[in-house]
């Protein structure tokens, strides 16, 4: 198995009534969303859905998504960066 590094956009908007986790963090790559207590455990979770996301894909034979640079325009306060995440391909 031949281990990649990856890195995807996330974005990540603080909604303080989502208590106890208040960062959602959409991660577009993957159509999906996580949440986080903080900007960086927010971007764990992102780190760990996506690789979880890119195991299930490949365990069905599916292409995990190629390394995306390009950061989406949002509007402040509004949080958008990278996140690394290393895929185990067969």
């Amino acid at each position: 198995m031949t281990e990649t590094w990856r890195v995807y956009p996330v974005i990540m908007s603080y909604v303080p009534a989502n208590q106890p986790t208040p960062y959602l963090v959409e991660i577009p790559a993957f159509q999906g969303e996580t949440q986080g207590r903080s900007v960086a455990d927010g971007m764990r979770q992102a780190r760990t859905y996506m690789g979880l996301a890119a195991s299930e894909l490949i365990v069905r034979g599916k292409e995990v998504p190629a390394s995306e640079t390009h950061l989406p325009v949002v509007s402040a306060p509004t949080i958008v960066t990278l996140v690394e995440v290393e895929i185990g391909q067969a």
